[in-house]
């Protein structure tokens, strides 16, 4: 079970309402890629550009952001989204 001020990364599989709800009841915090078509209506914009909304009874910061891979000798290349 995730421990207080933990930090679990997850894939966008893994932004089930019902887990989100659980690991925050644990006090970790949790940083998850969510599929690119998922929206999450905003409850207040922050400065930077990203903003505060819901998923069930958590309150989550949203960012929009583009993940680039590198792999030893390979170039960079944009991560598939969706």
């Amino acid at each position: 079970m995730p421990a207080p001020n933990m930090l679990l990364l997850a894939d966008r599989n893994s932004a089930v309402t019902a887990l989100i709800e659980q690991i925050a009841a644990t006090g970790a915090q949790l940083l998850i890629r969510c599929n690119a078509n998922r929206r999450l209506a905003p409850i207040q914009w922050l400065p930077d550009g990203s903003h505060l909304a819901r998923i069930g009874a958590v309150q989550v910061w949203v960012i929009d952001a583009e993940i680039v891979m590198t792999r030893a000798g390979a170039p960079s290349s944009p991560a598939a989204t969706g």
